[in-house]
């Protein structure tokens, strides 16, 4: 129980910090500004700032940018304090944003050493705890449903290894369709005033984009669908190797507007209009019914022919076989 505590304690600091409920909290950073030292999507934990030195790595708002920015502080001036990221090639100030002031800086990165504590792939953990949390609610519903109770038998039936067999069967492939699906992420500029350029959109205004992504034609018998966290999809049409996804873009604010795109490919066992009605409850649901309906009849055909009762071996004669 001892070597919990220590795992019990970081849990609840990290739960609170992605909270936001205590003073030492996680972030993460979603580009390469300060590449090698936090790659893009680690994350990181921030602490109280105390006296700010020249090296330390802050967290600070930026009414310029419209974002918390998290870089190294590489100077000192009256009005304020000098920064960069490790991977730009010129300082913040030197680009426009103007010096950052005390009360901008929300904490410190944690360093250990020289170098920040880092958690590496934190994005992408949350990303899909976000979205997939209901399939974790029932791994763990079907893990308890099956965990040893005190009462155990001595007789290995054909069902107690079917039946798991089954069940895990579906679960990868509600997995391998709901969570293993390729993601794109483009990244838009959000300004206040108008600009032709495709990288960028207007603050408020819907801005009507293409992207091109590297999958090709949509397999036989399958259902395709596309969804966009950050934008609507209009449409979709495949050419080649390369399908092209018709976007509405909408940022609110000033800044890097982030859009993931995921591609959802399930086969076309049942009905488009079912699947699309169950994905938009939850890609999960969707993944779930098409798998059952894939495994149904095999377990069915084993439910009503094979005798489930038959024992394969009693526990305690294959403990006497290993005493061989």
């Amino acid at each position: 129980m001892r070597h919990w505590i220590p795992v019990l304690v970081l849990g609840i600091v990290l739960a609170l910090g992605l909270l936001g409920l205590s003073p030492v909290y996680v972030s993460y950073v979603y580009s390469e500004s300060m590449e090698p030292t936090i790659s893009e999507g680690d994350g990181y934990l921030v602490v109280p700032a105390g006296e700010i030195a020249e090296g330390d790595v802050v967290t600070f708002h930026s009414e310029h940018r419209g974002e918390h920015v998290t870089h190294r502080v590489v100077g000192i001036e009256d009005g304020g304090y000098v920064t960069q990221g490790d991977n730009n090639a010129r300082t913040d100030q030197a680009t426009g944003h103007p010096l950052v002031r005390e009360e901008e800086i929300t904490g410190a990165v944690l360093t250990v050493g020289d170098r920040p504590l880092t958690i590496p792939g934190l994005h992408g953990v949350v990303t899909a705890v976000r979205t997939y949390w209901p399939l974790g609610v029932l791994v763990a519903g079907i893990a308890l449903a099956y965990s040893p109770s005190e009462r155990t038998r001595d007789v290995v039936r054909v069902s107690d290894l079917m039946d798991p067999l089954f069940l895990a069967i579906v679960l990868g492939g509600v997995i391998a369709l709901a969570v293993g699906v390729p993601a794109f992420t483009a990244t838009y500029a959000v300004t206040e005033t108008p600009d032709d350029r495709e990288s960028t959109v207007t603050a408020g205004e819907p801005a009507a984009r293409a992207l091109e992504l590297p999958v090709g034609p949509q397999p036989a018998y399958t259902h395709r669908i596309i969804d966009a966290d950050g934008a609507a999809v209009t449409g979709h049409v495949a050419r080649g190797d390369v399908t092209t996804v018709d976007l509405e873009v909408t940022g609110s604010e000033s800044g890097p507007h982030e859009v993931t795109i995921r591609l959802y490919q399930y086969p076309a066992i049942v009905p488009y209009r079912v699947v699309a009605a169950l994905h938009a409850l939850h890609p999960g649901a969707a993944a779930s019914a098409v798998t059952a309906a894939v495994v149904s009849p095999a377990y069915l055909f084993h439910r009503i022919i094979v005798d489930n009762k038959t024992p394969i071996r009693t526990r305690g004669s294959l403990a006497r076989r290993l005493k061989r």
